[in-house]
Order: C-alpha cells, then sequence, then structure tokens
C-alpha cells in the first residue's frame, strides 16, 4: 500500500520481491500437471480448429470440381447434332448460372458457350478478324438454332452476364423476353 506524509496517501511501486515471487509462483504452475491439462486442451482445440477450415476447404474444392464436371457435361450436349440435346444443354448452363460455385470466369465461359445460338446468321467479324485468329470462326450447322434453343441461351447468356457484371446487349433481353411471353 502507500505511506502518508502530511495526511496524503502515496502509492509505492511494486518491490523486486514482489514481482519476483509472481515470475517463481507462475514458473511454479507451469510445472504443474493443471497446467500440462489446460496446455493439452488448448492444443487440441487450435488443432480442432485447423481441421475444421481444411475440411471446409477440401469440401470447397470437391463441389467446385463437381460444377466443373456438370458444366462439361452440359458444354458437350451444346455440340450436340440434336436441337432437343443443345437446348438441355444451354439450360443445364442456366441452371449452372445461378449456383453459388459460379463467379464471374464462369460466367464467361457460359457467355461464349451460348454464342453461337444469339449470334445473327449475317454478323460478320470486324476487319477479318476471323481469318486472322482473333476470333474463332462461326460454328458449321446443318441447320440455325431453334427458337427454343435460342431463349434457352438467352436466359443462360442473362444470367452469365450478371457474374461477369456486365450488361446484356438489349437484343438478347428481347430474345429471352420474347420466350417467356410464348
Amino acid at each position: 500500500m502507500g505511506w502518508s506524509r502530511d495526511g496524503v496517501v502515496e502509492e509505492r511501486a511494486p518491490r523486486y520481491a514482489d514481482r519476483v515471487s509472481v515470475v517463481d509462483s507462475l514458473v511454479h504452475w507451469v510445472q504443474t500437471p493443471g497446467f500440462a491439462g489446460v496446455a493439452a486442451v488448448v492444443a487440441a482445440l487450435i488443432a480442432f480448429v485447423a481441421a475444421n477450415r481444411q475440411g471446409q476447404i477440401t469440401r470447397a474444392a470437391h463441389r467446385k470440381e463437381q460444377w466443373w464436371a456438370r458444366a462439361q457435361w452440359a458444354l458437350d450436349l451444346t455440340l450436340s447434332d440434336r436441337a432437343e440435346t443443345r437446348e438441355i444443354g444451354l439450360r443445364t448452363l442456366l441452371a449452372l448460372a445461378g449456383s453459388e460455385w459460379a463467379a464471374e470466369n464462369e460466367g464467361d465461359i457460359i457467355a461464349a458457350a451460348t454464342a453461337w445460338a444469339l449470334e445473327s446468321p449475317t454478323a460478320q467479324a470486324p476487319d477479318g478478324a476471323a481469318a486472322h485468329g482473333v476470333l474463332p470462326a462461326p460454328r458449321e450447322r446443318k441447320e440455325p438454332p431453334t427458337d427454343r434453343e435460342r431463349s434457352a441461351a438467352a436466359r443462360a447468356r442473362i444470367a452469365a452476364d450478371r457474374l461477369r457484371g456486365v450488361g446484356t446487349p438489349q437484343s438478347i433481353t428481347d430474345i429471352a423476353d420474347a420466350a417467356s411471353g410464348a
């Protein structure tokens, strides 16, 4: 405690002996079984948190891998010779675009995969870009995309553009709107 001079109580600095006794007490406690038990619980808690986090990361990677497997399946369907099969592929891409595992890059893939059904049959690549390898050559099909394919592609493209954070051209939203009114 303090001492009094002229009736005023002053605090005194802790003595060296007081500090040594605290350190001695801590050193003694560290050597007891109680400290060993506390240390074991803390180590187990740290290991549990690390294992739990690793499990979450592993599960997320597995889910993303499954998303890509489904996307590959849907993309393969869009290459079919049958219009009904292509439509299923486009509708699957739309569903995948709404997944929590789809991000901007996946939106780019979906947008590229729907382009064939949304291109105008008279569209030309600017300045011969396709001939120079800047743009892919148009996909040769025996028949143009059906209205149902164009509708599915437009809805998938709108979802992909949302993922990419870009606006969808009005011509594409018109295709989607026309199909929903039909």
